[in-house]
């Protein structure tokens, strides 16, 4: 039975990621919290940062590829 349930949830991932780049495709937003974030650093000095939701199919791909969107 838990084998069940682990190819239900790897079904329903790549459904959620294949939902997700249609929405990027369409709006140019993948809908996750992927973003700019503020950080210091040790001089206190302020640094922006490009910041992927974890686990996001579109910023994560990205990032691995070595381009930032």
């Amino acid at each position: 039975m838990i084998w069940l349930s682990c190819k239900f949830n790897n079904v329903r991932f790549r459904l959620w990621r294949f939902f997700v780049k249609i929405r990027f495709a369409f709006t140019d937003n993948c809908g996750l919290a992927c973003g700019f974030a503020t950080f210091r650093k040790l001089d206190g000095t302020p640094e922006r940062l490009w910041v992927p939701e974890a686990d996001c199919p579109i910023h994560d791909l990205n990032l691995k590829n070595g381009v930032n969107t």
